[in-house]
């Protein structure tokens, strides 16, 4: 049988150290720190490329302290469109992964469910009369759900 805690552990370790590899790759301070940039960070490519040519054009315009000239701005632009394909390729595997996930669970329910079926009928024949007790405690089980941390607890209310 396989130590899926272990080798979960294991992709887990390598991801983070896929981190380290990244160039420029930053973790917000704060949820609030994404929402922040979407506004700038979504400005038009041609708005930006035509600030570098005025940055470059006129020396006023290149005051230190604000991004930096030219080069920078553009090299911010290549690394912007390089890594793009990366998120989205991270991203499909999340989504892959946590289809992989509600596959396994789903497999897992069936077979819960094919055995509380089967107990259902044999426990209702007297040479099985003892599966009265596992059909009652499967049933009473079968509607609980675990609760997201969302979900307020009863002793909440």
């Amino acid at each position: 049988m396989a130590d899926y805690w272990e080798t979960a552990q294991e992709r887990i370790e390598e991801l983070r150290l896929f981190r380290e590899r990244i160039p420029r790759f930053a973790i917000p301070p704060h949820h609030a720190a994404r929402r922040a940039l979407v506004r700038v960070s979504s400005l038009p490519p041609e708005f930006i490329e035509g600030t570098a040519v005025a940055m470059k054009n006129n020396a006023e315009l290149s005051p230190s302290g604000v991004g930096g000239g030219p080069e920078e701005i553009r090299d911010l632009m290549r690394y912007a469109e390089a890594y793009e394909p990366v998120a989205a390729e991270i991203e499909a595997l999340a989504h892959f992964l946590r289809y992989s996930i509600a596959v396994a669970r789903s497999k897992a329910g069936n077979a819960a469910l094919t055995t509380y079926a089967l107990a259902r009928v044999l426990a209702k024949r007297p040479e099985h009369a003892h599966l009265a007790q596992v059909v009652e405690h499967l049933r009473r089980n079968i509607g609980t759900r675990r609760k997201s941390k969302a979900e307020p607890s009863p002793e909440q209310d």
